[in-house]
């Protein structure tokens, strides 16, 4: 891998020039599983409330070999961290185990993000020896009726394995151990507990997530009193100091969701208004940072992008990411204060949630807030 001050300079160089990548991106994230074991409600692929729900045996898995070839790739590349989460369940694949070693031996960061529902002790033990870096588990809830009702019937059987994987997971030095939370309109209420929960059990963060429904299930989208009702609550937690000692994104949805709650100064995130107009001021730098590959080879900028601009199974990554049609997606999203458009796919003016890893990006680099 490149020192990180050479490969900081070498994104900001392409961020400066607008439309050219210079290095491949930070991170890489790589779905391996086409399939999963669970039906979430929140769920575009396998939700339980799909008028025809998807069949898990028709659905891809990663070539292994290709998945090899893509690691050495991105390392050539400059990459510091694959991220194996897609739209299936990662354990479901075979290789599993084999896909962590590579990466581990190529010199990457991993992170996994799984349900966690197919963890045993060996694979709890492995992880950890193998010193992957970060494990999200989407627990989603903290009890097994909430639990139950997000992730499916029957998948309630899981809660207390999953939890109890979690204990043993903390009592190593890695991985990282992060919970997420989808906030839905029924689960927020227990947005405390979550957070009591996740300091009982001595994880290293919690990350909340923006519910983005699928069009068959609008009323899983929080509405705009179920957000002032999210910002109340963390709002309140923060004032009683009940974060400390865990790493949280609190403070994002605080500033995306505080609306009249809050002066202007204190909705700011890292000296940023998170807003739907974010973009209507700053460009979106998900084009040199960021890459996705799904579980049939189709490359996307950003996991808030519906659109490919190309398939590894018929080009390398590498072409790809120095491609014309990625320079042209680029320009896009530099253009986006004077367009004020939205890339085709994108959902830049509606909750998008690259906002957060374009202000991070920002103070890399070192670029200028003026707008």
């Amino acid at each position: 891998m490149l020192p990180l001050s050479q490969k900081d300079d070498l994104v900001k160089k392409g961020l400066l020039n607008g439309a050219q990548a210079f290095t491949g991106p930070y991170g890489l994230q790589v779905g391996v599983a086409g399939g999963c074991n669970y039906e979430c409600e929140f769920c575009g692929d396998f939700s339980s409330r799909r008028v025809e729900p998807t069949k898990n045996k028709n659905l891809i898995m990663f070539d292994s070999d290709r998945f090899f070839s893509l690691v050495n790739d991105a390392a050539d590349m400059g990459v510091e961290q694959i991220s194996i989460v897609g739209i299936g369940e990662p354990f479901m694949h075979r290789d599993i185990m084999k896909f962590v070693r590579h990466v581990k031996k190529s010199g990457m960061k991993l992170m996994i993000t799984t349900n966690g529902s197919m963890l045993t002790q060996n694979k709890v033990e492995e992880l950890a020896r193998l010193d992957v870096d970060i494990l999200n588990i989407s627990l989603n809830a903290v009890t097994q009726e909430t639990y139950t009702r997000v992730h499916g019937e029957g998948r309630g059987r899981y809660f207390a394995k999953i939890v109890d994987n979690v204990r043993l997971l903390t009592g190593n030095a890695k991985p990282w151990v992060s919970l997420r939370f989808v906030m839905l309109p029924y689960n927020i209420c227990e947005l405390e507990l979550f957070l009591d929960t996740a300091l009982k059990l001595s994880v290293d963060e919690i990350v909340l997530q923006n519910c983005v429904a699928p069009g068959f299930a609008p009323d899983l989208n929080l509405n705009s009193e179920e957000r002032k009702k999210v910002a109340e609550i963390l709002f309140d937690l923060r004032d009683k100091g009940s974060f400390k000692g865990i790493k949280s994104n609190a403070d994002f949805f605080i500033s995306r969701y505080g609306g009249t709650l809050l002066d202007i100064e204190s909705r700011k995130y890292m000296g940023y208004v998170v807003d739907n107009d974010f973009f209507r001021h700053y460009p979106c730098y998900a084009g040199w940072t960021y890459a996705m590959i799904l579980e049939n080879g189709d490359v996307r900028p950003c996991c808030y992008c519906g659109v490919s601009l190309g398939n590894i199974n018929t080009s390398s990554f590498k072409d790809i990411w120095f491609s014309a049609d990625y320079n042209n997606f680029r320009r896009k999203l530099v253009a986006l204060p004077k367009t004020e458009t939205a890339p085709q796919g994108c959902h830049c003016f509606n909750n998008c949630g690259s906002v957060i890893d374009t202000i991070k990006t920002m103070a890399r680099v070192g670029k200028s807030r003026s707008a």
